[in-house]
C-alpha cells in the first residue's frame, strides 16, 4: 500500500502523518497530485472547534492546485471549496448549486489537499493556464472564487463607491477586480500592513474599522468575522446599498439599530459559489490578470502556517507548497 503524508485532524486535534494515498470509487473521479493548497480562514475554524465538519478523521484544505495522476500532459487543474453536488435538488434544478442540499465540500465533508494527494471529481475542477506558477493560482480557488460571488452579489452597476471590510485573502483580490471595472474602493482595516498593501493596489482610501470615510458607500463586502464590523459597513452604506456578509463563521448574533438599516437597504449572506461563478472569476484573473500575495511553506512546516493565519500575522494568504512537481 502506497503512503503519503498529510495533515490529519481528528476534531481535537490536528497532527501531519502517513496515510494511505486514496484511489478513486469510479472513473468520475481523478487521481490529483497536489503541488500546492492554500490555508483557508475557513480552514482555522475547523481546527479551532468553531465549526464541526461532518466528516472526522478529515484532511482539510479546500485551496488546491495539481496534476491529475497518469494525465499530467492535460496540465494544471484546480478544486476549490465546493467538491460536488447532486443535481436532483430544487437547488441544483434552478441553477443555484451553491446551495445544494446534499452538496459535498473539499476539506470539510471530504479529504482535502493539505496532503500529497487526493480524490478529485472530474466535473468540479477547473483547467488552469499551464504555464502559470501553481503557487500563485492556489489563492484563486477559494479566496478568489468566493470574492468573485461576493462581489457579483453586493455591487450593482450604480454602485460607484465600494467598502472592502478587512483586507486578506479575498480582499485584495477583489480591489483588484473592482478598480478594473472602475470602482472607487474604500478600505476598511486594523492592519497597518494591509492597509499599506491596499494603498499599493489602488484603494481610494483606507482607515480604521471606526473611521469614517469621505463619501457614503454604495456598497460594503465584509471579509471579516465580526459580527461588529457587519454593523460598521451596515451603518456606513447609503440607502438603497447593499451589504455581502462573506463568512461562514460569525463571532455571535448579529444586532443593528433599526435606523442603520432603514431605506432599503439589503443585506445578504454568500454562501459557496456555483462552477459558473468560478469559469468566469478565473477567465477574468488572467485577463485582468490578478496579482496574488501570498507566503510559501513547506508541508512540514503546516502548523507554523496554521499559526500565521490564528494570528493574522501573514499579510494575505499562506499557501503550502508539497516539494513536488
Amino acid at each position: 500500500m502506497r503512503e503519503m503524508k498529510a495533515l490529519v485532524f481528528d476534531g481535537e486535534t490536528a497532527e501531519l502523518k502517513l496515510v494511505p494515498v486514496p484511489e478513486p470509487p469510479s472513473d468520475k473521479y481523478a487521481l490529483m497530485r497536489v503541488i500546492a493548497c492554500g490555508i483557508c480562514r475557513t480552514d482555522i475554524h475547523i481546527l479551532n472547534k468553531e465549526i464541526k465538519p461532518p466528516k472526522l478523521p478529515l484532511i482539510p484544505g479546500h485551496q488546491v492546485v495539481g496534476y491529475l495522476v497518469g494525465e499530467e500532459s492535460r496540465g494544471l487543474f484546480g478544486i476549490s471549496w465546493l467538491y460536488e453536488t447532486c443535481g436532483e435538488c430544487f437547488y441544483c434544478k434552478t441553477g443555484r448549486e451553491n446551495l445544494c442540499e446534499n452538496a459535498k465540500f473539499t476539506g470539510f465533508s471530504v479529504d482535502g489537499g493539505l496532503a500529497e494527494y487526493m480524490v478529485v471529481p472530474r466535473d468540479f475542477i477547473f483547467e488552469l493556464p499551464s504555464d502559470a506558477d501553481p503557487l500563485s493560482l492556489a489563492p484563486l480557488m477559494c479566496a478568489g472564487i468566493i470574492g468573485y460571488r461576493t462581489m457579483k452579489l453586493g455591487v450593482e452597476d450604480w454602485h460607484e463607491r465600494v467598502g472592502l471590510w478587512g483586507f486578506g485573502a479575498s480582499a485584495h483580490i477583489v480591489i483588484q477586480l473592482l478598480k478594473y471595472f472602475g470602482k472607487k474602493v474604500f478600505v476598511f482595516s486594523r492592519s497597518p500592513e494591509h492597509l499599506k498593501l491596499a494603498e499599493e493596489l489602488g484603494a481610494d482610501w483606507v482607515g480604521n474599522y471606526y473611521d469614517t470615510p469621505p463619501e457614503r458607500l454604495d456598497s460594503s463586502l465584509t471579509f471579516a468575522p465580526s459580527t461588529e464590523i457587519v454593523a460598521r459597513s451596515i451603518q456606513l452604506t447609503r440607502r438603497g446599498g447593499k451589504i455581502a456578509v462573506n463568512a461562514i463563521y460569525l463571532d455571535r448574533g448579529l444586532q443593528v439599530p433599526f435606523n442603520d438599516i432603514y431605506g432599503e437597504k439589503q443585506i445578504l449572506v454568500v454562501s459557496n459559489y456555483t462552477r459558473d461563478d468560478a469559469r468566469e472569476f478565473l477567465r477574468l484573473a488572467h485577463q485582468i490578470p490578478v496579482r496574488t500575495e501570498y507566503q510559501v511553506i513547506s508541508l512540514d512546516e503546516v502548523f507554523k502556517g496554521i499559526e500565521l493565519m490564528r494570528e493574522r500575522r501573514q499579510r494575505t494568504s499562506v499557501v503550502v507548497r508539497m516539494g513536488r512537481g
